[in-house]
Formats: C-alpha cells, sequence, structure tokens
C-alpha cells in the first residue's frame, strides 16, 4: 500500500528495448526476455512479470559476469573488470540465504 515514494507511488507493467555498445550489457528491471546483435549494437529486451514501482533505472557497461546455481536457481554476479574481489563471497552469500530464507 506504501511504497518509498510515499502513498503517491505508480505501479506500471515495464517493457524495455534498450540498445547498447557491442561490447556492453544491458541491465534493467524485469526478466531478460531477447537478446540480439545487429552492426555494432547489442539488443536486450526486459519485461517485468508483476507491475513494479515507477522508480527504477536501467544501465549499461563493460561488465564480467560469474555465474553460479542454488539448486535450479541461477545466480549471476555482473562486475567491473578488477573489481572481482569478492564476487565469489557474493554468491556464496547468496546460496546461504536462499537455504536460510527457504
Amino acid at each position: 500500500m506504501y511504497t518509498p515514494l510515499g502513498k503517491t507511488g505508480t505501479w506500471i507493467n515495464f517493457d524495455a528495448v534498450i540498445s547498447t555498445d557491442k561490447d556492453q550489457i544491458a541491465l534493467a528491471p524485469g526478466e531478460l526476455v531477447k537478446e540480439w546483435a545487429d552492426g555494432n549494437r547489442k539488443y536486450f529486451h526486459f519485461r517485468s512479470q508483476e507491475k513494479i514501482l515507477k522508480y527504477y533505472s536501467y544501465i549499461s557497461a563493460d561488465y564480467r559476469v560469474k555465474k553460479g546455481y542454488w539448486k535450479s536457481v541461477a545466480i549471476e554476479v555482473y562486475y567491473h573488470p578488477g573489481h572481482d574481489y569478492n564476487v565469489d563471497l557474493m554468491i556464496d552469500a547468496a546460496k546461504k540465504s536462499l537455504d536460510y530464507f527457504t
């Protein structure tokens, strides 16, 4: 009923296509529906399964991705090259959290 924006927060169905440089990864709310390249550009289509608060961001950068799994749940950490000192710790913490909270 109440959001970080008070009583006036607006909930929306989020659906966006983001275009970025060919060597970058885009991130946005929701599920990645499709990813493709065309020339020197990459495209990412995101869609929320439920309504989200109309207070969001989308970004793109030259990320690296470290992947892990907890049972059948994919865990992904996106990080800037050279800043990977705690990526394994984050994946381990996510696994322990999923163990504890389920």
